[in-house]
Parts: C-alpha cells; structure tokens; sequence
C-alpha cells in the first residue's frame, strides 16, 4: 500500500501498427474503494517483475537481458543465459520518473542464472532485495537469498521448505499499542 493505493505488476496488452499486439509491463494502482485506478510505466523489464514499498519510495525489480562485452564469459553455452536485475525507485510518482537505483548480472554474483531463482521483494527499511533460488549451494529445497544493495553482495539466505514454490509474500508485522478495530469499526 503506497498513499492508500494498492500496487501490483501487470501486463497492458496494446495494439501497434497493423493491428499486431503487444504486452507492455506496467503497474497498475487501485485505492481501497476500487474507485480510482492508474496506469504506471516501468522503466523496463521483459518479465518476472516485482514492486515493492521500501525506505519511503516505491521500488520495482525486473529481469532483462544483460548487456554482455565480447570475453566475458569462456563458456559461450551460458552466454545466453546472463541475466541482469534491475532495481529502480520511484522519483516522482506524478510524472513517472524513475531512476535506476543499482543493477547486478545475477551469473556475476553467484551461480543463479543456472539453478533458477524468482524475484521476490523488498525489506521495508533497508536496502535490502530479496530472491529465491532453487538448488542453492547443492541442495535440493529452495532458499530464500538477500542482496544488499549497499555493500552490493549477497547477505544471509535460508533454506525454505521442499516443495515451496510460492507465491512469497513480503510479512512485515504490526507493532502497536491500540487493538484493531473489529468489523463494526470498534
């Protein structure tokens, strides 16, 4: 929730020239009444975006093709398996402008690109992304993986459980002296 409004990752399906389709990945925006509704442009990203609410600005994760520079890799099997995240930050949420906060080659980092692994989220109040991977380190189960975008290196991981493919939804806990109110608002 971000001033009210909930946001979740879409696809805009769009008609270009010669009535060919075209999906282009948007957030979409509903306040709680289902009353008002926006459109948001993200930046880029083919698929498997995220969006996420951290440190006071909305934040969205996608995966793109990595920009590669001939020698980089001996391996020209895995070439085509590089992949970068990037990770950009709402800077105006009227005019839409964003700005790329930090990118990673995921194959750079640790071997990912290989096992598969999902973009998950953000921590609320650190620089902190989280993503999951299947098959980290020799195991079978799938662990769940922080970045920290500070130091730009992976920080703690955690074996989730066998079989657990999601979806991961982001817990941050309520802290607070008053109770909730019950349905008829007391």
């Amino acid at each position: 929730m971000v001033g009210g409004m909930l946001h979740v990752v879409g696809n805009l399906s769009v008609v270009a020239d010669s009535n060919d389709w075209y999906d282009k990945t948007v957030l979409v925006a509903v306040d709680m009444e289902g009353k008002l509704w926006k459109t948001i442009s993200v930046p880029r990203g083919q698929y498997y975006g995220t969006v996420g609410w951290s440190q006071g600005c909305l934040h969205y994760a996608a995966i793109s093709p990595a920009p590669l520079a001939v020698g980089d890799d001996n391996d020209e099997g895995s070439l085509n398996m590089a992949e970068e995240v990037a990770i950009w930050r709402l800077e105006n949420y009227d005019t839409q402008q964003w700005a790329l906060k930090q990118s990673f080659r995921v194959d750079k980092v640790l071997d990912l690109a290989k096992l598969g692994y999902k973009l998950v989220g953000f921590h609320p109040d650190r620089d902190t992304f989280f993503l999951v991977s299947s098959g980290l380190y020799g195991g079978v189960a799938p662990s769940l993986v922080s970045w920290d975008m500070r130091r730009r290196q992976i920080g703690d991981f955690i074996d989730l459980e066998e079989g657990s493919g999601g979806p991961y939804l982001p817990y941050v806990p309520l802290f607070s002296s008053e109770p909730l109110a019950d349905a008829d608002g007391h």
